[in-house]
């Protein structure tokens, strides 16, 4: 399985959590609201994203386990 991080690109979202810790300062709030809700939504995708993948291998080694 190749590493998920080999084709990371930091979305808005991330580089913002990024400024804001670095500044211990928020960016605007509403533009923070906006970015958090968007950054959710990005990792509940990643999440099934992954979620489907382990499936997927645990059923091929299951398949082969009991061939």
């Amino acid at each position: 399985m190749p590493d998920p991080r080999d084709d990371y690109e930091p979305t808005e979202a991330d580089i913002d959590m990024i400024a804001e810790e670095v500044s211990g300062k928020p960016v605007d709030l509403a533009a923070g609201i906006t970015s958090m809700r968007l950054r959710i939504a990005q990792l509940e995708a990643e999440k099934t994203k992954r979620l489907d993948r382990m499936a997927e291998d645990s059923d091929k080694s299951l398949r082969e386990h009991l061939a």
